[in-house]
């Protein structure tokens, strides 16, 4: 009877010890519902309708609702037309021993805080890549406001305050990122919607960037990442 209550005595200590150790695993394996949550919504855009949009993504057709307090900005493919005194531009070139850059490659956003970003444009891109390479080592690139535009030749204020001209070819890829409205908007647009989920998961956007779908659809963009057209498998981003 003496050997059986050590016997016993062990056996309760170790059953204890794996109630507990399970016990402690399941509190870490078993996250919160706020760790799970995710803020935003990004795909194709399905539905527009008052005040809201559908978008689909690889989880699922999510609703986003917007509001006149939404920022709403729209990537597409500019020209040179496009470019007005006021704007961000970035561009990348070559420069010439006077300073004056050749473009072959521009960008167009609109300012961040009463400023121009430096090193990228307000929907958060990097400078444009050149479509070929440039043959001259003087390579260039070039970020500020637009303060003029004669022709081809745009003047700015770089990020330093310096002045400076760029010379836009009316044959290269002008691609701008300008604050948009509602009306611009439309079906099978990628888009990108900031803000936060509701209980019932519809997105509230405080942000909503639209962009063109790539060869194959939307592709992912930031956290949220874009879903695929239906049908679709990803793609290239978006000149």
């Amino acid at each position: 009877m003496r050997k059986l209550i050590p016997a016993i005595a062990m056996l309760a200590i170790v059953t204890a010890g794996c109630a507990s150790g399970a016990a402690s695993t399941g509190v870490v394996a078993s996250p919160t519902p706020s760790q799970g949550a995710r803020n935003g919504a990004s795909g194709e855009v399905v539905k527009v309708g008052p005040g809201s949009l559908v978008l689909s993504a690889q989880s699922g057709d999510q609703m986003v609702m917007y509001t006149s307090a939404t920022r709403i900005t729209n990537t597409r493919t500019a020209t040179l037309l496009d470019i007005t005194a006021g704007q961000c531009i970035l561009a990348t070139g070559q420069k010439d021993a006077s300073g004056t850059l050749t473009a072959v490659g521009v960008r167009l956003s609109n300012k961040v805080g009463g400023s121009c970003v430096t090193g990228q444009s307000s929907a958060g891109t990097r400078a444009p890549a050149a479509t070929s390479p440039p043959q001259s080592p003087t390579v260039a690139r070039a970020n500020g406001e637009v303060i003029s535009v004669s022709g081809t030749a745009v003047g700015i204020r770089d990020t330093q305050g310096q002045s400076l001209t760029i010379v836009v070819p009316t044959t290269i890829p002008v691609t701008a990122s300008l604050a948009a409205t509602p009306s611009d908007i439309t079906i099978g647009q990628c888009a990108f919607a900031a803000g936060q989920r509701t209980s019932t998961g519809t997105v509230s956007a405080t942000s909503l960037t639209l962009s063109p779908p790539g060869p194959n659809g939307c592709t992912p963009r930031g956290a949220g990442g874009f879903g695929t057209r239906r049908g679709g498998t990803g793609g290239a981003p978006p000149a």
